[in-house]
C-alpha cells in the first residue's frame, strides 16, 4: 500500500486519517467508530505494542517524540528527555512513542528507548511526517508533541491537561526556559514558577508566545483541522497548523504555569542543511498561504480567490455571478478517487485546495497546489459548471 495515501481515510477517502499503524492502514474517526462497532473489543483491554485494534483511551496521554540523533550530545539530550518524562509522569497515564527518523547514532537496541511504541524510518522523513506517524499509532485521547532536547518536570502533564480542559483551549504550549550554559537550576525554577501560578486563574497564565517544543491537544483536533502538512520538513508545520486553527475558530495559547527546559537549537544546529531546510520550508509556507486565501482579495493582483472546501449551492451561485467573463468554476471528477470537487480555473492555471483532489495529485491535507492546465489534465477530467447542472451536486 502506498504510504503517501495515509493522510486520508482509506474507507471514505475524504476525512483526515487519525487512526492507523503509520505504515499500512489509515482511518478517520467516523470510519474507525464504525469499524469498532462491527469488531467489538473488550472494554478492559490494555494498551498493547502491536498497534491493533487502534482505539482512543479516555484520559490517556500519548507523548510523541521524534528523534534524529547525528552526534553524541544530541544522543544524550534524548536520553535526558526520555528520563524526565518517565521520572515526572505518573505511570499508567501516558504512553511514550518514539519516532526514530533514521538516526545514524542509535542506542544498543530499541528496548533502550524505554518507550511503549517505536516507529523507525530508514531515513530522515522530517518532523511533520514523524508527528503524523506517531499520532496514527497512538491510543491517547490527548496528544503531546515533545522535542528530544527538552526536559519536563513535576506535574507538567497534569497542569497542561488542566489548562487545556479548564482554560477553553484546543491546544496549549508549555513555556520553555532556554539555556546553553546554566541548566542546573531549571528544576528548582520550574517548581518556583508553578508555585507562583497555583492560586491564580488558569487563563491569567496564558500568553501569545509560541513555542512548539512541548504542546498538548486532544486527538479530535486532527479530525477537525487535518494532520500536519508533510510538505514542510521541519520549520513551518506549527505555523501552518496555527493558520488552519485560526480558520476553524480554534483557540491556542502558551501557559506560563508550565515551565520546561529547552536547549537552544540543539537539533537544528546539529544538521548542516538546516539553513537550506528553513528557507525551503519558509518559501513553501509563503506560497501556500499567499496563493489561496479564503474569500479575500489578493492585494497584489486584485484577483479574488475563494476557499471552496465548504462551498454551499448559495455560495456557488453568488460566486458564479461574480465571475462572469472571469476565470470560471469547474466541477471535476478525480480519476484516483472519483470524488466530485470544485476548483477555480483560468485559461492556464488551476488552483486546488480540495483534499480529494490533492490526494489524487499526491498532495497532503491543508496543502495548496498551483497547477498548469497540462499538469492537471493528466490526472482529471472536468466539466464546466453552471446553474443548470449544479442542483444535482447538492
Amino acid at each position: 500500500m502506498d504510504p503517501q495515501n495515509l493522510n486520508v481515510c482509506q474507507i471514505c477517502k475524504k476525512e483526515p486519517a487519525v487512526y492507523g499503524d503509520g505504515l499500512t492502514w489509515a482511518r478517520c474517526s467516523k470510519c474507525e467508530y464504525e469499524f469498532r462497532k462491527e469488531n467489538p473489543q473488550p472494554q478492559d483491554q490494555q494498551v498493547t505494542e502491536d498497534g491493533f485494534p487502534h482505539k482512543k483511551i479516555k484520559d490517556l496521554v500519548s507523548i510523541i517524540m521524534p528523534v534524529y540523533m547525528v552526534n553524541y550530545p544530541l544522543f544524550h539530550y534524548t536520553g535526558t528527555a526520555i528520563g524526565s518524562v518517565r521520572s515526572h509522569s505518573k505511570k499508567g497515564t501516558y504512553e511514550l512513542i518514539i519516532v526514530d527518523n533514521g538516526s545514524p547514532i542509535k542506542p544498543p537496541n530499541m528496548n533502550s528507548y524505554y518507550a511503549h511504541k517505536i516507529v523507525t524510518n530508514e531515513k530522515n522523513m522530517g518532523v511533520s511526517k514523524a508527528w503524523n506517524q506517531g499520532i496514527r499509532v497512538s491510543f491517547g485521547e490527548y496528544i503531546v508533541l515533545l522535542n528530544n532536547d527538552t526536559q519536563v518536570y513535576e506535574h507538567w502533564m497534569e497542569d497542561m491537561k488542566k489548562c487545556l480542559d479548564e482554560g477553553g483551549l484546543d491546544l496549549v504550549m508549555a513555556t520553555p526556559m532556554y539555556s546553553l550554559t546554566e541548566p542546573f537550576a531549571r528544576w528548582v525554577e520550574s517548581e518556583q514558577i508553578r508555585d507562583r501560578w497555583q492560586d491564580k486563574p488558569i487563563t491569567e497564565s496564558f500568553s501569545d508566545f509560541k513555542d512548539f517544543s512541548c504542546v498538548m491537544f486532544k486527538k479530535d483536533l486532527m479530525d477537525e483541522v487535518g494532520m500536519f502538512d508533510e510538505q514542510f520538513f521541519s520549520y513551518a508545520s506549527d505555523s501552518d497548523l496555527f493558520k488552519r486553527m485560526d480558520q476553524a475558530g480554534k483557540k491556542y495559547a502558551s501557559t506560563k504555569a508550565v515551565a520546561i527546559h529547552h536547549i537552544i537549537d540543539a537539533t537544528g544546529a546539529s544538521i548542516p542543511e538546516t539553513p537550506e531546510i528553513m528557507n525551503e520550508d519558509k518559501a513553501r509556507f509563503e506560497e501556500k498561504w499567499s496563493s489561496f486565501a479564503k474569500a479575500t482579495e489578493d492585494e497584489k493582483g486584485g484577483e479574488k480567490v475563494v476557499d471552496l472546501s465548504n462551498f454551499t449551492i448559495e455560495d456557488l451561485e453568488a460566486e458564479l455571478e461574480a465571475r462572469k467573463n472571469q476565470p470560471t468554476l469547474n466541477l471535476v471528477n478525480t480519476n484516483e478517487t472519483g470524488d466530485k470537487i470544485f476548483l477555480i480555473k483560468d485559461e492556464q492555471t488551476h488552483w486546488v485546495k480540495n483534499p480529494e483532489t490533492l490526494q489524487a495529485l499526491g498532495g497532503g491535507f491543508g496543502q495548496v497546489k498551483k497547477l498548469t492546465k497540462e499538469e492537471f489534465s493528466v490526472f482529471t477530467k472536468g466539466e464546466d459548471l453552471d446553474m443548470e447542472n449544479v442542483e444535482q451536486y447538492k
